[in-house]
């Protein structure tokens, strides 16, 4: 599956606002969770990966009814 520029730079921006959230002691460790709007879909930062890990390829891709794409599937539970 091809990902379009626009959703490849949505993907950097959220592991880079987790990381911002960790900085500033609003997350700490595998706690909270960002997401946002792709279009008709949705990219959802996983569960269980600490903010100072994190990398664009971790969001989810979730699309009505169905997983599309991503290394943190556990993210939908």
């Amino acid at each position: 599956m091809s990902v379009t520029n626009q959703e490849a730079a949505l993907r950097e921006r959220m592991a880079q606002v987790m990381q911002a959230m960790d900085a500033r002691g609003l997350n700490r460790g595998t706690s909270g969770n960002v997401s946002a709007r792709c279009g008709d879909d949705m990219l959802v930062s996983p569960t269980g990966v600490p903010a100072a890990r994190l990398t664009a390829e971790h969001m989810v891709l979730v699309r009505p009814r169905r997983l599309v794409a991503g290394r943190g599937a556990e993210a939908l539970q």
